[in-house]
């Protein structure tokens, strides 16, 4: 036997010695008496010792993979899910851009401003498109995006049917998200959305009044944040609502104040809550790069942030999940559709032309395959994170940063990794304790019954 290579533990006050394993996800939380035995198990799996709880918890630690047979090669065991995955053809993924128009205009918007929208014809190439891809039983994901979306409702509503049709055809499952800033997002469209089988919608709020409607405001001035926060009342009646809030060194102070605001307007229970990382993606939005928090910076507002929704009853957190590989860009069977009908690997250039992989109504190019190959070189392991122990569910970061900044977006649990694992357990001890109380008042319940 040998030690996992992606292991990671710390030791709290009260002598518990926390074990994580970021590619079995597994955590184990140790009293002091049993620490001092698991790290010496893991310091040398192959020693010789018959006592009962040692072997018990040598048994547990190679159950979940903190200790592994000498032959296994992890790393290798990675590499080949990743490049299984990112060659995977039973999945298909679409972001798709019906227009570039947007009814915003907010400070820091990274999309160069274009007035184009989707033509029939695209459309029409788009769906028998989407026909020569849709596998058998496999399955199609979509992410609707802008510009803003909602302007152009009628083209996902076309296109929406006829992909629920080429699925059903092929027994294929449909799935479907919106990445909307939420003005048109009332109770008539949020209804039509559910019929079109979309599962959720990501919106934008920057915060309370004051500090959103002066970031996000519309395009020939006006206020958005009243508007937006009736919105999410009639609409997560219908459809799943993901509040994302942009966060920099202008808005990072009020918080909490937003976070109280969500209770009083009754949507903590009915919305889930995240924050994004505010960031000078393009060229277009580099005026805005001074208020942008550091990698490491963020993730710790965004630990804070955290603890602090605990502390208010909130339910829903971003937990380690193990991946295959980072986003659509690193997959060959997944694409941007921009309004004119190319195809890109990344959001971030869906108003780029000169980085279209191709093209729905031209012939492909020679230009256009070499930008193709180029767009799927990279590797996460060939670079340094190949010894990192955060690879399985971090898999290089963010390939769109790399590819324009040659600098690595490490994973939130690279840069605070005690501070995360400590908030984790806590999370599995309220999980633990609930269940415990669930199975208490459940078996009270049926004594009273008796």
């Amino acid at each position: 036997m040998k030690t996992s290579v992606y292991n990671y533990s710390h030791l709290l006050p009260d002598g518990t010695t926390l074990f994580f394993n970021f590619y079995t996800l597994s955590l184990i939380a140790l009293n002091p008496l049993e620490s001092k035995m698991g790290v010496d198990i893991l310091s040398s799996p192959n020693q010789t010792n018959k006592n009962k709880r040692f072997l018990d918890l040598k048994k547990l630690l190679k159950h979940h993979g903190f200790i592994v047979d000498e032959g296994a090669d992890e790393v290798e065991l990675l590499k080949t899910q990743h490049i299984k995955s990112r060659k995977n053809q039973d999945h298909l993924s679409l972001t798709i851009v019906p227009t570039l128009l947007c009814n915003f205009n907010c400070i820091y918007c990274y999309q160069v401003k274009k007035k184009e929208t989707m033509s029939r014809e695209v459309e029409k190439a788009l769906i028998e498109f989407v026909k020569n891809k849709v596998a058998k039983n496999g399955s199609l994901s979509v992410t609707w995006f802008g510009g803003e979306p909602l302007l152009c409702l009628e083209i996902i509503e076309r296109l929406s049917n006829a992909f629920i049709e080429i699925c059903q055809n092929q027994s294929a499952k449909f799935t479907s998200n919106l990445i909307t800033n939420g003005f048109l997002l009332h109770r008539e469209n949020a209804e039509k959305l559910m019929n079109l089988k979309v599962d959720y919608a990501q919106v934008t709020l920057d915060g309370v009044a004051e500090i959103h409607n002066p970031r996000r405001p519309l395009l020939g001035g006006g206020e958005t944040f009243k508007t937006i926060i009736n919105n999410m009342k009639e609409a997560s009646e219908r459809i799943g609502i993901n509040i994302r809030m942009n966060v920099d060194g202008k808005n990072r102070d009020r918080i909490l104040d937003f976070l109280e605001v969500l209770e009083e307007e009754g949507l903590k229970d009915r919305v889930g809550f995240y924050l994004g990382q505010t960031y000078p993606y393009t060229s277009v939005c580099q005026d805005v790069s001074g208020w942008c928090l550091s990698d490491e910076d963020f993730s710790l507002l965004e630990l804070e942030t955290a603890i602090e929704m605990v502390n208010r009853g909130y339910t829903s957190f971003n937990i380690p999940k193990s991946k295959n590989y980072f986003c659509m860009a690193d997959c060959e069977n997944a694409y941007a559709i921009t309004p004119t009908g190319g195809v890109v690997k990344c959001w971030n250039d869906v108003a780029n032309s000169e980085v279209e992989i191709m093209h729905l109504t031209k012939p492909l190019s020679k230009t256009m395959r070499e930008i193709a190959e180029r767009r799927l070189k990279r590797n996460p392991f060939e670079l340094e994170c190949m010894k990192c122990s955060v690879l399985p569910i971090c898999m290089g970061g963010c390939p769109y940063i790399f590819k324009e900044t040659g600098r690595l977006q490490c994973h939130d649990w690279k840069h605070h990794p005690k501070e995360n694992l400590f908030f984790y357990y806590y999370l599995k001890k309220i999980e633990q304790e609930s269940e415990i109380a669930k199975e208490f008042w459940n078996l009270l319940e049926s004594a009273n019954k008796i």
